[in-house]
């Protein structure tokens, strides 16, 4: 019978990621530590364990570079590997002592010698000799192991001090799966986990959206872990004592608890919460978390790109795509440490790609002081990478790529996925499939497939498959922008060559005056025809939530304190705000400048729902001559006040009243127009 030990078995599961190959017998002995000869026992163990899985022996090439057999296959060896039981493995002393505690600290009872050397397929000497290093390895949580003659071991301590000793012991089970796939998922079956970890990611995440709050990277994973362990704990806790009522009064960090507790079914207790709020205070975890609003923030990065677009001229803030990108990447303050940015080459590039990177690390400031947070380096590249990303995007002659995402079997992982793609990349998302259907799904497509995005690893004849993660990672990124690049090289759009054909019948007709005539009036009538249905299907946010009676004119010059009151007061006298909000809009612009001009002449007012928003609504304030603002983005003619209960996403709203200001000489119809009738009815058209 093979045992796999702990050292062949990372080695097996990083050949089983890595494609190319690129590990030599030296290189690992040398990674490792340890003599070729080692090595070479370490790969006789894993051709021994391939042989049970009926596939062939790795092999090495002249170099010493090490070789897959023909049916190597990366997802059934993968799984094969996870689902090893004790008696295929030979744990190591660090893995037995990380089983051991979390056995005794999930278990309230008592665990006897035999059932934990049993379990791990080992002697009851070995369990002995391990408990040495154990005791030492508590005495650092101040605990102690308690043995009861004859019947068993147990650790006694309240639930709050077993969870954070747990979360510990999990910060490394659950998050490192590069090499201890299968110990993980060991743990994982052995401990019976009830509330997985995945399943609270999402809720989670669910919750921070919609209460837009904004979290530094690895705080969320953090406070996402402790209440993974928190809630498969919760026997524990009930075992200790009655369920408390939860008090009335709860922040927005508690709030994420209590709500994820009620979705996913989980008896909280007030002990649990109680705990849960020591844990946040003690590592000041509430200090890395902001609670922004979507509006304000989507402002702030309009700035941040109208700066960089005053020297490159490449209309990065008319980019509702790249906005919409930064503005998810910013929230979810992912740090990406110290990835490498690739770029496109030299002849690939339509900017100065130096001069991008300095412009963005000039700005930044826009960015950090809304935030009050300073952006890492890593962060301010992954900025740069988003605006290549959005450049290469907008080329105007590529066709749209066509590509196919496979995940594991999970569809929400493969829909998260999906929902990431869409953020970055303009691809036309052919489908989302499992990896066991999606050999047979790609044989049935009549459409092209330019390549397949597979978060697991996939071999299919004649695709291109591209391994990424599920949470897209720089490196995905540069992966994907790389491989679209040189897929798209030198082809032209469906949609361009529809334009060219059109352009030479349409030259040719011209030469017929009767022909021409009857072009005009069929595209007369079509225009005329679209223009109604247009209408008559979608009415703009702007639309919505303008009123004609909420349109106020001005024909003195104002300084936009005054002139914020002004666009607000008719808000504030129909009861949509109180006075409150008309003051935090003030704030805002004190705090942060005249980051509320989102087009030439044209800015929004607006501030927090928490600011006493009533009811959702939208006025306007005409100042035929000007508002002057302290900033150096020039005077506003068209004022805005924006107030919602943020119950709908009206980021539509900004890009619409943005338009306004880029329509050439909309501002200066508005302002000779007198009556709101006419303004209402000429902006509903925008």
């Amino acid at each position: 019978m093979i045992v796999m030990r702990k050292r062949s078995t990372e080695i097996l599961q990083r050949l089983i990621a890595d494609e190319k190959m690129t590990f030599t017998l030296s290189s690992l002995a040398a990674e490792y530590n340890v003599t070729e000869r080692t090595l070479r026992n370490d790969i006789k163990e894993i051709n021994e364990f391939l042989r049970v899985q009926a596939v062939e022996r790795l092999t090495f090439d002249v170099e010493g570079h090490i070789e897959r057999p023909h049916n190597f296959n990366a997802l059934e060896l993968e799984q094969a590997i996870y689902n090893m039981g004790a008696y295929d493995y030979k744990f190591s002393g660090d893995e037995r002592q990380i089983y051991i505690i979390t056995t005794l600290l999930m278990n309230d009872g008592i665990t006897t010698m035999q059932t934990l050397a049993e379990n791990l397929s080992i002697s009851r000497a070995t369990i002995l000799n391990d408990f040495e290093g154990l005791r030492a390895r508590l005495k650092k949580y101040d605990l102690e192991l308690f043995s009861d003659a004859g019947k068993g071991i147990t650790v006694r301590c309240a639930p709050g001090e077993k969870v954070k000793i747990l979360v510990d012991v999990f910060r490394r089970v659950t998050l490192n799966t590069a090499q201890d796939g299968f110990f993980q998922n060991f743990i994982l079956r052995k401990m019976h986990i009830r509330y997985q970890f995945g399943k609270i990611f999402s809720k989670l995440q669910e919750y921070t959206k919609v209460n837009n709050l904004i979290f530094v990277d690895t705080v969320f994973y953090d406070i996402v872990l402790y209440i993974f362990v928190l809630f498969n704990m919760e026997k524990t806790y009930r075992a200790h004592a009655e369920l408390e009522d939860i008090s009335v009064y709860v922040d927005s960090m508690e709030q994420m608890l209590i709500y994820t507790a009620c979705v996913m079914n989980v008896r909280l207790s007030g002990e649990m919460l109680n705990d849960y709020r020591g844990y946040l205070k003690e590592h000041r975890l509430s200090l890395y978390v902001k609670n922004v609003d979507d509006i304000n923030l989507y402002k702030a990065i309009i700035r941040f790109l109208k700066r960089i677009d005053e020297r490159l001229s490449l209309n990065l803030a008319d980019d509702n795509v790249l906005i919409n990108s930064l503005l998810i990447h910013i929230k979810s303050m992912k740090d990406w440490h110290s990835a490498r940015i690739e770029i496109p080459k030299e002849h690939d590039m339509l900017f100065n790609y130096e001069l991008l990177c300095q412009l963005v690390e000039d700005n930044a400031n826009i960015l950090e002081s809304f935030l009050h947070y300073r952006l890492k380096d890593e962060m301010k590249k992954s900025i740069v990478i988003h605006i290549c990303v959005a450049l290469i995007r907008n080329r105007s002659y590529v066709d749209q790529l066509s590509v196919v995402i496979v995940c594991p079997g999970s569809m929400a992982t493969g829909k998260y996925l999906e929902v990431q793609i869409k953020n970055y990349f303009d691809f036309h998302i052919i489908g989302v499939y499992s990896a066991s259907e999606a050999a047979n799904v790609l044989n049935g497509l009549d459409e092209r497939v330019d390549f397949i995005l597979s978060t697991v690893d996939l071999r299919i004849d004649g695709y291109q498959v591209l391994k990424i993660n599920p949470f897209l990672q720089m490196r995905d990124l540069n992966l994907i922008q790389r491989y679209s690049l040189r897929r798209r090289k030198g082809v032209v759009s469906a949609h361009e060559r529809r334009r060219l054909e059109f352009l030479q019948q349409a030259a040719q007709a011209l030469e017929d005056k009767i022909i021409t005539t009857e072009i005009f009036q069929s595209l007369r009538r079509m225009m005329d025809e679209y223009e109604l249905r247009r209408l008559e299907t979608f009415r703009s946010a702007l639309a919505q939530l303008l009123r004609a009676d909420w349109i106020i004119f001005s024909d003195v010059e104002l300084e936009w304190r005054r002139a914020i009151e002004l666009a607000a007061s008719r808000l504030l006298n129909d009861g949509c705000i109180t006075e409150e909000y008309v003051s935090q809009c003030i704030n805002n612009v004190e705090e942060y400048g005249d980051y509320i001009i989102v087009g030439p002449e044209v800015a929004l007012a607006h501030a927090n729902k928490k600011y006493g928003v009533k009811r959702d609504g939208l006025s306007l304030l005409i100042a035929r001559e000007g508002v002057a603002f302290d900033g150096d983005f020039g005077r506003v003619r068209l004022l805005f006040c924006f107030a919602s209960t943020g119950e709908k996403d009206y980021l539509d709203l900004l890009q619409t009243i943005m338009k306004i200001g880029r329509l050439e000489g909309k501002v200066d119809e508005l302002c000779r127009l007198h009556d709101v009738e006419t303004v209402y009815d000429e902006l509903v058209r925008v």
